[in-house]
């Protein structure tokens, strides 16, 4: 990534970075420009920090913590001259970040916000009580080192599901039997879900109406769904995959749920996301107490009819993983997920 004003550039090859490694890159300084620009100093300036906001009643607390703070001088005036026949003077620079830095990461809710920052300044010093410095910043990604992720990633193909559900009972108006809604969401079952890599998920979902007699489910004309039937369209469910979050401020604390990234439906680009559909017969299902076996497959015996439908398809994960810092706490696994039907 290149940044630049008219006197100074700064150039990063990368802005993705783990915790420990080397942030490079170089400050190129156009002497023309910083001559007439009055440019007396150029340094660099790598910040991280983690900040948090609480609004309680009338009062609204904020807590910042830093996390890196390094500054490089890299050149001041009657220093270093450009190679002859230039204006362009490159400048280097290397900055080490801190082990077990916590990811970057985001979040706004109403009445309290979460963030941990990074990010590489360059400051051009100006002579003059009223010159204001010349500033470029670029953010920077930072993330957890990732000692396991080639096994991990080897081992999704044999690694079997992992599931989780959810399940609801839903009648169509205030009275009568409830019938019953139930997703199930599997994942490959491994200790941690890898970013930036191919996830393979299946979403089943299984219906069964409410209780009635094997006459009138032999009167229920085969081409037309029951209620509930299970949707069809990938497009006509909404699944999330969902984050927690506990935050300090001072003496308040907060608690907050958010959407860590959409897996179904709302939020994703349908033309991109392969989903593969599999449908299954609905089955007539009775149900039959110890008495009822003496008398069964009679036209008032009660049962019920079940659907199924199932998606499959790959998702990856470009979000911040689980942490825990000194103010903030991200929590992100299997059991929270939110679905839903899209309108």
């Amino acid at each position: 990534m290149s940044q630049s004003t008219q006197a100074i550039s700064l150039v990063i090859p990368s802005t993705i970075y783990s915790s420990g490694s080397q942030v490079e890159g170089e400050v190129l300084v156009d002497f023309r420009q910083s001559t007439q620009d009055k440019i007396q100093e150029v340094h660099v300036k790598l910040r991280g920090f983690a900040q948090t906001m609480i609004t309680r009643d009338k009062t609204t607390l904020r807590e910042v913590h830093p996390l890196v703070f390094s500054n490089l001088s890299l050149w001041s005036h009657g220093g270093e001259y450009p190679a002859p026949g230039s204006d362009i003077l490159r400048l280097p620079f290397r900055f080490r970040l801190p082990d077990m830095l916590p990811p970057s990461f985001q979040y706004s809710g109403f009445q309290k916000s979460a963030s941990v920052l990074y990010s590489v300044t360059v400051v051009g010093v100006r002579s003059g009580t009223f010159q204001m410095n010349r500033r470029i910043r670029v953010p920077l990604v930072v993330l957890p080192r990732d000692v396991h992720g080639m096994q991990v990633r080897q081992a999704i193909p044999s690694s079997g599901f992992r599931t989780v559900y959810v399940e609801e009972k839903i009648r169509r108006g205030l009275w009568g039997d409830y019938a019953t809604a139930r997703v199930e969401f599997s994942l490959p079952d491994i200790q941690e879900l890898p970013l930036f890599c191919d996830i393979p998920y299946q979403v089943k979902i299984i219906t069964t109406t409410a209780p009635l007699t094997a006459a009138k489910a032999a009167a229920q004309p085969e081409d037309k769904p029951i209620f509930p039937s299970p949707p069809s369209n990938p497009t006509d469910n909404n699944l999330k995959l969902c984050g927690r979050i506990l935050l300090r401020a001072r003496q308040f604390t907060a608690m907050a749920d958010s959407d860590i990234t959409y897996i179904l439906g709302e939020g994703t680009n349908a033309s991109k996301t392969k989903v593969t559909v599999e449908t299954y017969e609905r089955v007539w299902t009775p149900l039959r107490t110890r008495e009822e076996k003496k008398e069964a497959g009679g036209p008032e015996e009660r049962g019920v009819w079940v659907q199924k439908i199932k998606f499959s398809a790959k998702m990856q994960l470009t979000v911040p993983p689980s942490f825990v810092s000194r103010l903030i706490h991200s929590e992100v696994n299997l059991d929270m997920f939110r679905v839903g039907r899209a309108c």
